[in-house]
C-alpha cells in the first residue's frame, strides 16, 4: 500500500476568536486537519450582513420610491441576434469618426460626400438606431439634391436608359414602379452552396425593364407592393440579356429610394393607379345599360358556373341559354 499523503487542508488550523484559547494537543491525542477556510470566512459565509462592503464606485443612498428609471447601455459581444437591414429604413447614427472621400475615384460611391466607421464593440460612443415607428415611414422621402418646384439633375425616362443612358452616364436616375415580383429562384454555385433571387419587374410611361434582386437583399422586398410602390434607382447596374432587352442590378455604387416624395414620384404613382384599373378583370356595367340581376337569377341567364354548363350540356336542359352546341 502507498503511504498516504497529506491534504492541503491539514497545514491550516481553524482561526477562532481572540477570547478563546486554543488547547495543547496532548500527545494521545494529535490535532485535526483544518478544512483550509479561516474563521473569518466561515463567520462571512453563515453571516454574509456582517461582512464590509467596499464598493469600486460611488454610491447614493436612496429610497425605492426616489429611483428614476431610464435607458440602461447593454454590450452586446458576439451576440447571436441577427440585426436585419433593409432597404428603406430610417436610421440615427452616432460615430465619432468621419472622413472626405478617398482620393481614388474608384473607391468612392457617386453622390456620396462622407464617410464614418461604425465600431460600437470599441467605441462606446458609436451608435446605431432602427426607427421603426408609425411615423417612421414618412420621413426623409424627398430625394438626395432634390430642390421644390426644379427637375431632378439626371432624372430620365426608362425608354431613355434603355437606348444609351446607362452607357457611361454618371449619375443617372431612373424612376419606375414595381409591375410584379417573380418567385424565388435558386442556383447553386460552384464553390458550394446556393444563390437566392427574384425578379422584379418594373415600368414607367416609356417602358418595362426587369431588376433581380439576390440573398441579403431579399427581405426589403417583402413589403414593396405590384403597381403602389415607386422606386428611384440611381446608377443602376445594367446587363445586356440574351434577349436583347438588358436587366438592372444592385451595384455598391447602386442608392434607392423607396416610395420617394416629389411631383414626378406622384404623376408616376397616379399614372400606375390608372394603368392598374384599365388592366383590371372587373369591368364594372352602368345601371341601366345590362340587367345583372336577370344575368345572373333570370330564365336567360349569361352567368354559370363550370359545374352548371357540364350538367346543363348533358341533360340538354329546354331553358338553358348559353352559347354551347348541342352536337
Amino acid at each position: 500500500m502507498p503511504s498516504s499523503y497529506p491534504t492541503i487542508q491539514s497545514f491550516y488550523q481553524p482561526e477562532l476568536p481572540a477570547s478563546t484559547s486554543i488547547p495543547e494537543p496532548t500527545s494521545s491525542q494529535p490535532s485535526p486537519p483544518g478544512d483550509g477556510f479561516t474563521e473569518s470566512e466561515l463567520l462571512a459565509a453563515q453571516d454574509p450582513l456582517t461582512r464590509p462592503w467596499n464598493p469600486t464606485r460611488e454610491y447614493t443612498q436612496l429610497t425605492i420610491s426616489s429611483l428614476v428609471p431610464g435607458p440602461l447601455p447593454v454590450k452586446l459581444y458576439f451576440a447571436q441576434t441577427p440585426y436585419t437591414l433593409t432597404l428603406g429604413l430610417l436610421l440615427t447614427i452616432w460615430t465619432s469618426f468621419i472622413s472626405e472621400p478617398s482620393k481614388n475615384p474608384t473607391h468612392n460611391t457617386p453622390g456620396v460626400s462622407l464617410y464614418a466607421n461604425i465600431f460600437p464593440g470599441r467605441v462606446t460612443s458609436d451608435h446605431i438606431l432602427i426607427h421603426t415607428s408609425e411615423s417612421s415611414p414618412s420621413i426623409c422621402r424627398a430625394p438626395l439634391n432634390y430642390v421644390k418646384s426644379q427637375s431632378l439633375t439626371g432624372l430620365m425616362t426608362l425608354a431613355s436608359y434603355l437606348a444609351g443612358g446607362h452607357d457611361g452616364v454618371s449619375g443617372v436616375k431612373i424612376l419606375v414602379c414595381v409591375k410584379s415580383i417573380g418567385a424565388e429562384k435558386k442556383l447553386a454555385r460552384k464553390q458550394g452552396g446556393e444563390n437566392i433571387l427574384r425578379d422584379i419587374t418594373l415600368f414607367d410611361h416609356t417602358a418595362e425593364i426587369r431588376l433581380t434582386i439576390w440573398n441579403e437583399l431579399l427581405p426589403s422586398i417583402k413589403s414593396w407592393k405590384p403597381n403602389h410602390t415607386i422606386l428611384l434607382l440611381s446608377n443602376p447596374g445594367f446587363r445586356v440579356t440574351p434577349a436583347g432587352k438588358g436587366s438592372l442590378g444592385l451595384t455598391k455604387a447602386t442608392m434607392v429610394e423607396i416610395d420617394p416624395e416629389f411631383a414626378d414620384a406622384g404623376w408616376l404613382r397616379d399614372y400606375a393607379g390608372r394603368v392598374r384599373q384599365k388592366e383590371s378583370l372587373c369591368l364594372g356595367f352602368p345601371e341601366g345599360v345590362w340587367d345583372v340581376e336577370a344575368a345572373e337569377g333570370g330564365v336567360n341567364r349569361m352567368f354559370f358556373t363550370v359545374g352548371e354548363l357540364d350538367v346543363w350540356y348533358l341533360l340538354s336542359y329546354v331553358l338553358f341559354s348559353g352559347d354551347a352546341d348541342d352536337g
